[in-house]
């Protein structure tokens, strides 16, 4: 075998162990934390997301109660003949 090949399995090999020890050594310490991190950031978007949809039915409830009020009164089926 020629002393490239050699050089380029060994390089290989060396690559291999850097990436998996890497990967060991990074779910330990950091994978914890991202964990957390992550579970942190994605509650405090559905909190902000429920803020939004409740921001958003306060400002449709004040124009539809107005609406509901005039279709019931304009609608009702026992409206006397004075009132229309």
């Amino acid at each position: 075998m020629r002393i490239a090949t050699k050089l380029n399995i060994g390089m290989l090999i060396v690559l291999a162990a850097t990436v998996a020890s890497n990967y060991t050594v990074l779910q330990a310490t950091i994978g914890p934390q991202f964990s957390q991190i992550e579970e942190q950031a994605s509650r405090t978007n559905h909190k902000r997301v429920l803020e939004a949809f409740d921001t958003l039915l306060n400002r449709l409830r004040t124009p539809t109660q107005d609406w509901s009020y005039w279709d019931a009164a304009c609608l009702s089926p026992s409206l006397s003949p004075v009132f229309v």
